[in-house]
């Protein structure tokens, strides 16, 4: 009993915050990119080994892109001044296909996770689309077999509506993707 009273004392002592991520986060960023394709190769597309290699002045440039175009951002989930979670958003580019925006690279710590910060990630970036003008839809896909990151997303309302078999293979092993989507707009 005494444990779960302490477990739960320090969850409330948590002081979590969602913000935007700025270039001077590159390098919190890409420490907590790298432990996501470590600790769940599965749920992302790129490797550890492809993106090692990326420097903190190439994802500062990256940042600066993102916040010029006012309307993509990455979104960070912060423990006092530790990165603890993490997800992008970005407008399609395509002139057929602006009328969406992508959820990609959402992560938690392992540590943080069933306590609430992958919840307030994907309300941060569904509140950052929303804002922005056009936008009728937001998509993203998950690793099939994630259940608890496919239940996070049907509790926001998004729906499955389709599956790639055999979207990444690591290791000899297959792992499907399924893709979802959130209505944002009555049409």
């Amino acid at each position: 009993m005494e444990l779960s009273i302490l477990k739960l004392g320090s969850y409330l002592q948590m002081n979590i915050t969602i913000r935007k991520l700025t270039p001077d986060d590159a390098e919190q960023y890409r420490g907590c990119r790298l432990d996501a394709l470590l600790n769940a190769p599965s749920a992302f597309a790129s490797s550890y080994e492809e993106e090692e290699t990326s420097t903190k002045e190439m994802l500062r440039e990256r940042f600066r892109e993102m916040m010029d175009s006012g309307e993509n951002a990455f979104i960070g989930a912060f423990d006092g001044e530790l990165l603890i979670g993490l997800t992008g958003i970005a407008r399609e580019d395509r002139q057929k296909r602006n009328h969406k925006m992508i959820i990609f690279s959402v992560f938690v710590r392992p540590e943080y996770q069933g306590k609430k910060v992958g919840s307030q990630l994907i309300e941060a970036a569904i509140s950052h689309a929303r804002k922005v003008e056009g936008i009728e839809r937001i998509e993203l896909s998950v690793e099939s077999n994630n259940a608890p990151a496919k239940a996070l997303y049907q509790s926001f309302g998004f729906t499955t509506w389709g599956t790639e078999p055999q979207f990444s293979k690591i290791d000899g092993v297959y792992y499907d993707e399924d893709y979802m989507t959130l209505k944002l707009l009555a049409h």
